[in-house]
């Protein structure tokens, strides 16, 4: 119904357009706004409270204030109106200011006065104003109040407060499947997935039958406790309540399918939905980065541009441009990149992240470093990106130079800032400022060692040749040495040709890792280098006792126009051994 000026509406008529709704843009609500005031109308309590609201619809704060602040009588319903426009609109903080005038004016609240303010505190993660309204809540009686009590639920588990969240949960009165589902939805969210799956078997004890909501959180919690066998169980639910095929239950299902690493039956599920969102994409496209298979999760990406099937958020971005690296395809990365230029892809820090880090894994750091000088907003991450690529390229002092840069620029290095720092310095042989860097990451940065950086820290010692440093190193780790450090050691003394101490290293990493045809492989070399055959026919014994099988040997390959070769480590003659696949063209 579209609303003209060339036929004067009475306040009946003017009410029932109004009640139903139609007027809702800006534009027809300035119309009648001007034919109130034309008619007389604007001083009507109720035609201006519904012209609050239709402002509010129309997301024009300003109007709707106006017109509450020139009222000259105000009722309860015209307090709450003004207030919710302000909490659907996002102006939670005005809303609670308002709400504050109110009380002052002695004006008595109702409870849906209190959902809208609850709903306020939950934006602004306002706790201690949200506990007091509680309280307010409980003094005027609005216990049966479902939605009320529901609002509060959410508002506690956005605070971070499980315990209130718990209890005002156990002390409702009555509940309907709305109020279930948030507070399994915040079980989940909050990672207490156990206490989400007891939830939902006593809610089916009660006779509420699950939504797509609860499914899909409690599909999330067993995918979080690798509850395979719960999860099939759930998806047969899910299934004979023929809701397999729902964007928002089938999304969970893929997620959860994956995490438990079943791929399969995640490609099965996405199969069968009736419609995907940019979710399920993405879902389903970190599965397959997840398990190896970024060559199909390149494919899928293709797909989902060449069909126009769902425009890619900055999480799809970001997983492709991973998977690029993975596969140092820099080629369907500049794909990618030209995509985010041409479509006019808001800068986003994750996105412009994962291209410095595509094209540094790629051999490109120039391109690196392009994108990173075009960030407009640049966070811990984008330089620890250039740092560690740098690191890569063996380009020790623009590293260093970078982490310099880094603080003077006001950020606050982390731990992984660190590991690219000694990542540098070891590629680069400076020894002395490996170990001040290491020195000042916790006097002057407060951070503790990781594995990580040891390891970083017997690589630099071990590239030196001063294995016995780096010895030393190891016996300074707090926790137990893991198989990496051992690792590292392992392989600078094949280096350098210290056979006793690779020996002990082998033994120790072959005690956390008997399986590992690496290690007898890595000590075999370090025998047969020295004549020690006997001991080379011992190990080979060892391994074959043991049921380890050496590897299937590595390979390397090259990319050429649109083709990919790859090429056997065995064959040393420099010829093309296998062509695997054609460059996607897309």
């Amino acid at each position: 119904m579209a609303f003209s000026l060339q036929l004067p509406l009475a306040g009946t008529t003017l009410t029932l357009a109004l009640e139903r709704d139609s007027f809702k843009t800006k534009c027809d609500a300035k119309k009648l706004h001007t034919h109130f005031i034309k008619t007389g109308k604007h001083s009507d309590i109720f035609l201006a409270t519904k012209l609050v609201q239709m402002y509010g619809k129309s997301v024009n704060i300003e109007d709707a204030r106006h017109i509450f602040d020139e009222m000259s009588q105000r009722n309860l319903v015209t307090w709450n109106v003004m207030i919710g426009v302000y909490v659907q609109c996002g102006e939670a903080e005005e809303a609670l200011k308002l709400f504050r005038l109110m009380r002052k004016k002695m004006i008595k609240m109702s409870h849906f006065t209190a959902s809208s303010v609850v709903k306020a505190c939950t934006a602004l993660s306002a706790l201690k104003q949200g506990r007091e309204l509680h309280a307010h809540v409980i003094r005027s009686g609005f216990e049966l109040d479902i939605v009320l009590y529901t609002t509060l639920i959410e508002m506690y588990w956005k605070g971070g407060s499980k315990l209130d969240a718990c209890k005002v949960f156990d002390e409702m009165p009555l509940r309907n499947v709305i109020s279930w589902s948030v507070m399994i939805s915040g079980c989940v969210q909050n990672g207490f997935e156990e206490k989400a799956v007891a939830l939902f078997s006593k809610m089916q004890e009660m006779g509420f039958n699950p939504n797509q909501y609860i499914y899909s959180s409690i599909i999330k919690a067993c995918a979080g406790l690798l509850l395979v066998e719960l999860g099939k169980q759930l998806h047969a639910l899910v299934s004979k309540a023929g809701l397999e095929s729902d964007v928002i239950v089938g999304s969970a299902l893929v997620d959860g399918y994956v995490k438990c690493g079943n791929i399969e039956a995640a490609q099965i599920v996405f199969g069968r939905m009736s419609r995907w969102d940019v979710v399920s994409w993405t879902t389903m496209i970190v599965g397959y980065i997840q398990v190896g298979r970024d060559d199909e999760a390149l494919e899928l990406f293709f797909q989902m541009l060449q069909h126009n099937l769902m425009k890619p958020n900055h999480f799809t971005y970001s997983a492709v441009l991973r998977a690029c690296s993975d596969l140092a395809d820099m080629e369907s990365g500049k794909q990618i990149h030209a995509h985010l230029i041409k479509t006019l892809f808001e800068s986003n820090a994750s996105v412009d992240n994962s291209l410095i880090s595509m094209y540094a894994r790629c051999g490109n750091i120039d391109d690196s470093r392009k994108v990173f000088d075009l960030m407009s907003r640049r966070n811990v991450v984008s330089w620890n990106a250039m740092i560690t690529g740098y690191a890569l390229h063996g380009n020790c002092e623009e590293g260093i130079r970078f982490f310099k840069q880094m603080q003077l620029a006001g950020i606050k290095p982390n731990h992984i800032t660190f590991v690219g720092v000694l990542s540098a310095c070891s590629h680069g042989g400076l020894v002395e400022q490996g170990r001040g860097f290491f020195h000042s990451m916790s006097v002057d940065h407060g951070i503790e060692a990781t594995m990580e950086h040891y390891a970083c820290m017997v690589d630099l010692f071990g590239r030196a040749g001063r294995l016995e440093e780096a010895l030393e190193i190891i016996r300074q780790i707090p926790q137990e040495p893991t198989a990496l450090i051992w690792r590292t050691l392992l392989g600078a003394c094949k280096v350098h040709g210290n056979l006793e101490l690779g020996y002990r290293a082998a033994q120790a990493l072959l005690k956390l890792e008997p399986n590992d045809s690496a290690t007898y492989v890595l000590l075999s070399g370090m025998y047969a280098t020295y004549g020690r055959w006997d001991d080379v026919a011992k190990l080979r014994k060892i391994m074959k006792d043991n049921g380890v099988r050496k590897e299937d040997p590595g390979h390397s390959w090259i990319q050429i126009k649109n083709r990919v070769y790859v090429f056997l480590a065995e064959d040393r003659s420099n010829q093309q051994t296998e062509e695997v696949y054609p460059i996607n063209d897309a």
